[in-house]
């Protein structure tokens, strides 16, 4: 890698076509050592000799000599044959600059490959804007109860940190030691970064993203707030989603990841298409999403590992609503805390159910998985363990309930509702692979619209031992 000083501009009295000895500083500029190339560092330099020009790389030796290997010249391309009255200074080449364009491809590239392989875990996680001041998070009661909480459930977690509107002008020590401590607790750190619905200078926003790897390099990643709904100015072309694409492959290149975006509310098609974030905020409301409306826009078309949702002002924890999202996004946070305060921040508080929103969704597949499946009724009944656990079939004639597909779950257990329909007397006989108390098979309640219950227990794939509850009521 060739070094690289700012400012450095050196007269040369060296005649000829061989090693530069270097002399005065330029008056404005300073030396190679000054700018703290080191002896034996190679560099890539231009010389000018009144109209002649020289552009190559070289090796500086301290303190006062740099060979020459020139790479375009106005003599033809060879090395100038120099007066004795030359400038040297220092300047990155456009083989240099290609290489480092490359290079950032590579990384931002990578990066973009290290957000997916992160977004492939399909296991629900939180994300939490933790906009609390973390006041020696070694010791603080709010930051203990975080990270005793993350490491007790075990749940996929992204924390937002968010010093002041941003990165800041100078290190705080109490986020470094947060950052450190989120990350031993199993979670990915992300930045905050405001871009004013595309309002704020660009200029701004890649130098708070370059500035937060400055000042605390164990970020992982970035929150990109406030993006807008608008694909681009009117709500047409592209310059929005062009411009926020440009954001995530500046902080990839970075090596930050993932890069996350708040649309706060379902964006278009367009934001999804170009990936212009790898994870977005879809919902950040005071009430839960509409599990209809507010899925529309192109967020069904893509995996759910890619959205998240925000709720606060709730003042108890649902786990069904919890679970109810999880069919759409892979990222939730849900808080009691509210627009009420001076700052107006809904973020400046753990929630006081944290705990069990954590267990909520640990577990929301969990009790997806045991949903009741309603059994289509026909002739022949089959019921499917391999995606079924519990289920419910109403009877309208004398059915078979054949061997179930996919027994192959040694101690899955679950139960099979059994109603009778307005006629009643429905009789229910079994395939081989289901096993009984006593070897006798059990006999349904005959009375219009009873309810049985059939408990059953995989022994083996083609050993299933049933028991009836019977008329548990309707």
């Amino acid at each position: 890698m060739k070094a690289i000083g700012n400012r450095v501009c050196v007269s040369s009295a060296t005649t000829g076509t061989g090693t530069l000895t270097l002399g005065s500083v330029i008056t404005g500029f300073q030396s190679f050592t000054a700018a703290g190339i080191a002896s034996g560092t190679e560099v890539s330099y231009v010389i000018e000799d009144v109209t002649a020009w020289e552009i190559g790389t070289g090796v500086f030796t301290s303190p006062s000599t740099l060979t020459r290997v020139v790479l375009e010249s106005s003599n033809a391309d060879a090395l100038l044959n120099l007066s004795g009255a030359s400038k040297v200074f220092l300047s990155l080449n456009k083989a240099d600059l290609e290489t480092i364009i490359t290079t950032t491809k590579l990384h931002s590239s990578l990066k973009a490959e290290e957000s997916d392989l992160f977004l492939e875990r399909k296991d629900p996680g939180i994300i939490i804007p933790f906009y609390i001041y973390p006041n020696n998070p070694y010791s603080d009661a709010v930051c203990l109860r975080l990270f005793a909480a993350l490491r007790e459930y075990a749940v996929p977690a992204i924390i937002i940190v968010n010093p002041t509107n941003g990165p800041g002008t100078v290190v705080d020590g109490n986020y470094t030691a947060f950052i450190r401590l989120a990350k031993a607790a199993g979670a990915v750190v992300v930045g905050y970064v405001s871009t004013d619905y595309a309002v704020a200078d660009a200029e701004d926003v890649t130098a708070d993203i370059t500035t937060w790897t400055e000042l605390y390099p164990e970020i992982d990643g970035i929150f990109l707030d406030e993006q807008p709904y608008d694909v681009g100015p009117g709500n047409t072309g592209s310059a929005y989603v062009d411009l926020y694409k440009e954001y995530t492959d500046f902080a990839h290149a970075l090596g930050l990841s993932p890069v996350i975006a708040n649309a706060g509310s379902a964006p278009q098609q367009a934001w999804f298409d170009t990936k212009t974030a790898d994870i977005t905020v879809v919902h950040e409301n005071t009430t839960w999403p509409n599990l209809v409306s507010n899925w529309v826009g192109g967020n069904v078309d893509y995996d759910a590992s890619r959205r998240a949702i925000l709720v606060y002002n709730q003042a108890t924890l649902d786990p069904q609503k919890i679970r109810e999202a999880l069919r759409y996004v892979r990222w939730v946070y849900v808080t009691h805390d509210n627009l009420t305060g001076g700052l107006l921040n809904p973020w400046d508080e753990l929630p006081a159910y944290l705990e069990k929103e954590l267990i909520a969704l640990r577990d929301g597949h969990i009790w997806d998985a045991m949903a009741i499946e309603v059994l289509t009724d026909t002739s022949n009944i089959t019921l499917d363990l391999g995606i079924t656990i519990n289920a419910r079939v109403t009877l309208a004639g004398n059915r078979t309930l054949t061997n179930p597909l996919n027994a192959t779950t040694v101690g899955q257990s679950g139960f099979i509702e059994v109603i009778q329909d307005a006629t009643g007397s429905r009789t229910l006989a079994y395939g081989s692979n289901w096993y009984f108390p006593n070897s006798t098979p059990p006999v349904l309640s005959t009375a219009a619209n009873a309810v049985d219950l059939l408990s059953y227990l995989v022994i083996s794939p083609t050993r299933i031992v049933v028991s009836l509850m019977p008329d548990i009521g309707q």
